[in-house]
């Protein structure tokens, strides 16, 4: 399994197994990945058929294909078995909401983020939001945008335009 240190953008975390636009989307987690190394809050990004979606992670949880592997859990001292069982007999899932369809053309990049109106398809591949994803979702600190501090547990910056905020009821 891999460590938080070796999760990045370019790491799949899993696949859309199921969901729906008002529930999220259901996310079979690699066997790679710890479920440990996944908390709530993260953003991620849908490669979907057709769109990139922008999501946060809003659930972990985990899962068996059968139940009776809850009731009798086999002998994972072995490391062989524990491997063989991880991903195949349990496995971990998150759920993702995704709230908004960011660029993957030109075209798209230049309309912005544009509002959710339906779901990735199954085995969409699911990673963490990178660095570009944020700044297309919050806009890259300028001389309009100042920084409001970092996403969970992310480098980048979230950016905050005032002119923007100032326009609605906050």
């Amino acid at each position: 399994m891999m460590s938080n240190h070796d999760l990045d953008e370019t790491t799949c975390l899993g696949t859309v197994i199921s969901g729906s636009l008002t529930r999220g989307v259901e996310v079979k987690l690699d066997a790679s990945v710890s479920v440990e190394d996944i908390a709530v809050g993260r953003y991620v990004a849908i490669e979907g058929e057709k769109r990139r979606f922008f999501g946060m992670i809003t659930d972990v949880s985990l899962e068996a294909i059968d139940p009776k592997a809850m009731f009798t859990p086999p002998d994972i001292s072995d490391p062989f078995i524990a491997q063989v069982i991880a991903g195949t007999t349990i496995y971990g899932k998150l759920r993702v909401l995704p709230m908004l369809t960011i660029g993957g053309d030109a075209a798209s990049i230049l309309e912005g983020p544009q509002p959710v109106k339906t779901v990735p398809t199954h085995f969409s591949e699911v990673k963490l939001a990178s660095q570009r994803d944020v700044e297309l979702v919050f806009g890259a600190e300028d001389d309009k945008r100042f920084s409001v501090g970092t996403p969970l547990d992310m480098e980048t910056k979230g950016c905050l335009d005032v002119s923007k905020f100032v326009e609605r009821s906050n």
